[in-house]
């Protein structure tokens, strides 16, 4: 016994110089700017700090994170300790995150105008997700992790927590959160699942540590994707009052290599590898009875991208779909015929996001992929890739092109205080090549052009959290119109009518996703779609129809404008 405790001493002392000597954690020197006016809102389990200009949502959220309380904290058996909560307001990220050393959790207010939320609103995803980290964080704070705790604060709670447990367990446990608490999350979300998915329709496994650890070679599935399925596949096969007894093993003796592994097959007779293995065999088993049949819409009107090493892509966003096995295929959307586009094999994978068919029958799209440099590109019916520009980090909604004109939606950064940023509306003359900043330090996203290149439609989103769709002009990005929104719903990713005389867009309120139609004439928003539980995204109007991808199976869906019925 002495022993024992010699050699922990040890470890002990070696982890103080580790922590001593070495920057292992961002102690958080990111800063507001000046001049907001800051409150405090106590509830009998957070402590929320916010700016007073979203003082409505403060009490929104303390309400909501007492309701999700008891829910989070059930599976795991744990009962945190009241918890401060820091909302920012002055920046366009659409982000939350957990941490210590400082125990806290901060939620960016700006929800996104592509992806995550789905159905549920951007508050309650963080509060069901968020919070489950904050469950994790207590539950690991037992064993050698509370000597951890003892002997180096919160640094060391955070340390051993962190280096026992793998980070597919943190993220993918709190999406399984997300999902069985709401009629959304991402757990129900297509272009989430497709990686994994796309993987195994390939005729590729790859091992644990390849899916872990990453690849400069292939497309790897992140930390939530792949911890939504094996987290979901073990809560299936052994009940969830696995993890409490997982957890508990490895804090007891966090400091032992491979802790988590020996806890997991000490209680389910499988390691994790064995557990990944069998993981993905299921999965590709139900994945090749119930794969669609040809010719039906791709789940997410996402890119895919196969390569003869096995390497296939997924993007989402009104995507492309590119094939390199054999076929060598190149599918571009738009109101016309579809057009194959013959493509090399490079062996990279790469994602051709959003394409817009311009005049000449070539197809803007913007390229991201591991051998290149995110870019803009002319894609043209030969195969030719001509670069056009390579932009600053775009927000992730779509861009938009009219006659010879592009315009995007870029993020800007505020050179001395890191929790403000900014959005910028560029565009670029295809013919001339010329470049201009529309708006340079604005809050808008999603930004359209109308069909005579005129004028663009935006959504603003304020600090306040007031949401608006706006119609800029085309030249100098000044406002000429602001639309009406008495309920201040979530506007996303505004499309114009062929004729320029409506905007349809997607709507999230309290009760679901709607699909909204706004005439120009009188600035009436209609629901032509009223809100429920289903995605409404990659919006395009026909005339006739409007086009939209859906998470019902079916795809892609045509909703007649006037009318009732949908077709699919």
């Amino acid at each position: 016994m002495a022993k024992i405790y010699q050699i922990l001493a040890i470890l002990l002392l070696a982890w103080s110089a580790l922590l001593a000597q070495a920057d292992l954690f961002d102690i958080g020197t990111d800063q507001n700017p000046p001049g907001i006016s800051w409150r405090s809102l106590e509830s009998p389990h957070f402590q929320i700090i916010f700016p007073q200009e979203i003082a409505a949502d403060a009490q929104r959220i303390a309400s909501l994170l007492e309701r999700v309380y008891p829910a989070d904290c059930k599976t795991l058996g744990i009962q945190p300790g009241p918890l401060p909560l820091i909302l920012h307001s002055r920046t366009t990220e659409s982000n939350g995150f957990v941490t210590l050393a400082p125990r806290r959790s901060e939620w960016f207010s700006t929800p996104p105008q592509v992806g995550l939320t789905g159905p549920v609103g951007w508050y309650p995803l963080l509060a069901i997700h968020e919070y489950r980290h904050v469950v994790q964080f207590q539950a690991l704070k037992q064993g050698f992790n509370r000597l951890l705790y003892w002997s180096l604060g919160e640094y060391g709670w955070l340390a051993g927590a962190g280096i026992s447990v793998p980070a597919w367990f943190f993220e993918g446990d709190a999406v399984v959160m997300e999902t069985a608490l709401t009629r959304g999350g991402r757990g129900r979300q297509p272009e989430f699942l497709m990686p994994i998915r796309t993987m195994l329709l390939s005729g590729e496994r790859y091992s644990y540590y390849k899916m872990n650890l990453g690849s400069y070679k292939n497309w790897i599935a992140n930390p939530y994707e792949y911890g939504f399925y094996l987290n979901t596949w073990l809560r299936r096969q052994h009940g969830a009052e696995l993890w409490p007894a997982v957890l508990k093993s490895t804090a007891k003796l966090s400091f032992i290599p491979y802790r988590f592994s020996w806890s997991l097959k000490r209680r389910t007779g499988m390691g994790l590898m064995k557990s990944h293995a069998a993981m993905l065999a299921g999965l590709e088993a139900y994945y090749r009875t119930s794969r669609p049949q040809p010719g039906t819409a791709p789940e997410g009107n996402a890119a895919v991208r196969s390569n003869p090493g096995g390497n296939e892509m997924v993007g989402g966003g009104n995507a492309a779909v590119r094939r390199n096995q054999g076929g060598n295929e190149m599918v571009g959307g738009g109101n016309e015929a579809v057009r194959r586009w013959d493509r090399g094999n490079d062996g990279f994978w790469t994602i051709y996001q959003a394409p817009r068919p311009a005049a000449d029958g070539s197809l803007i799209v913007l390229k991201i992929g591991l051998a290149d440099q995110t870019a803009f590109i002319r894609l043209h019916p030969d195969g030719r890739e001509e670069t056009l520009l390579h932009p600053n980090p775009v927000d992730g909604s779509p861009h938009s092109l009219a006659g010879e004109t592009l315009v995007w939606s870029e993020k800007v950064h505020d050179p001395r205080w890191s929790r403000q940023d900014f959005r910028a509306i560029k565009s670029l003359d295809l013919a001339s090549g010329a470049r201009r900043t529309l708006v340079a330090r604005g809050r808008h996203f999603a930004p359209a052009l109308s069909p005579d290149g005129a004028n663009i439609a935006a959504i603003l989103f304020e600090a306040d959290n007031r949401c608006h769709l706006v119609l800029l002009s085309a030249q100098n990005g000044s406002e000429m119109r602001r639309f009406e929104n008495p309920a201040n719903d979530f506007l996303m990713t505004p499309t114009w009518s062929p004729d320029g005389r409506e905007i349809v867009c997607s709507k999230l309120c309290g009760s679901g996703r709607a699909l909204t139609l706004i005439s120009l004439d009188d600035g009436r928003m209609t629901d032509l779609i009223p809100p429920g539980d289903w995605e409404i995204t990659t919006l395009f109007h026909g005339g006739r129809y409007i086009l939209f991808s859906s998470n019902d199976g079916a795809g892609l869906v045509a909703a007649p404008v006037g009318r009732a019925s949908l077709r699919k």
